[in-house]
């Protein structure tokens, strides 16, 4: 069991210390190369910046707009899924050719146009109403209201019963006579209907 334990370290240390016995090996020249290869990588990125454009987001304009389209077009492959959520090969592979569409400067129209003769008209998205801005807040609004209706709800009675309690504090002789003449109207309506 020792002899097992002292074994992984000895692995575990000589893993670890792999790479910074590599690192201590480095001669002065890798060192030399090195540099080389970041001044390299850094003067590429001022080429690349110079020739071009580059939007805030870090995407040139036409991944940008293959993007923009993707994501504004139904896929054909994955049902309820846009181009640019579909994860199948196949919407991959019409992602990639819709960029060389852009690349060879077709215009949105043009590409729309393609894309609706090969695949058909299903790939475009339907134009949404105005009011379905409001779907995703409705239960928020539904909550308000119910919220709104039993407050309003409870302010209103809490008035009725401290109306009515008031009423019956004041004048407990006046909530007996009403008992009384109400007990003696029913008694009126029985003997009439035992008359008839």
């Amino acid at each position: 069991m020792k002899f097992g334990i002292i074994k992984l370290i000895l692995v575990s240390g000589a893993l670890l210390g792999a790479p910074a016995l590599a690192f201590a090996q480095a001669t002065p020249e890798t060192a030399q190369t090195r540099s080389d290869k970041q001044a390299k990588q850094k003067s590429t990125l001022g080429a690349n910046a110079q020739g071009k454009a580059e939007t805030p987001s870090g995407l040139d304009p036409v991944t940008r707009r293959v993007r923009q389209m993707a994501d504004e077009l139904r896929s054909p492959f994955c049902p309820g899924k846009t181009l640019m959520t579909c994860t199948s090969y196949q919407a991959f592979e019409l992602r990639r050719e819709i960029e060389t569409m852009v690349r060879d400067g077709m215009t949105d129209a043009e590409i729309l146009k393609r894309l609706k003769t090969v695949h058909g008209n299903d790939i475009s998205n339907p134009q949404q109403p105005w009011y379905t801005f409001f779907v995703p807040f409705l239960p928020f609004i539904v909550l308000a209201g119910l919220i709104f209706w039993i407050v309003r709800r409870w302010k209103t009675r809490g008035q009725e019963t401290a109306i009515g309690g008031a009423d019956m504090e004041e004048s407990p002789e006046l909530l007996e006579e009403q008992i009384d003449e109400d007990r003696r109207a029913r008694l009126r309506a029985r003997v009439m209907n035992n008359q008839d």
